[in-house]
């Protein structure tokens, strides 16, 4: 709970929820590209304590974006 609270905190991030399965937490954020998500990853995640290991994925193409969890915007 205190590292999903933590990453709540940040204004970069979107959403988070806690999870059962293959992850602990679940957060997401919006990045321009891949040297953008690897400085926030190792400049800001990687430092909150809790956090003890990270999974990423990239997306390249939105298929559907629902509004009713954030807006894209330039």
């Amino acid at each position: 709970d205190s590292v999903a609270r933590a990453l709540a905190e940040l204004p970069e991030i979107v959403f988070v929820s806690t999870m059962l399965g293959r992850c602990d937490v679940l957060a997401m954020t919006l990045v321009e590209d891949g040297d953008q998500l690897t400085r926030f990853l190792h400049g800001t995640i990687d430092r909150i304590p809790g956090i003890h290991r990270t999974q990423y994925t990239l997306a390249h193409q939105f298929v559907k974006h629902d509004h009713r969890w954030t807006a894209i915007v330039e």
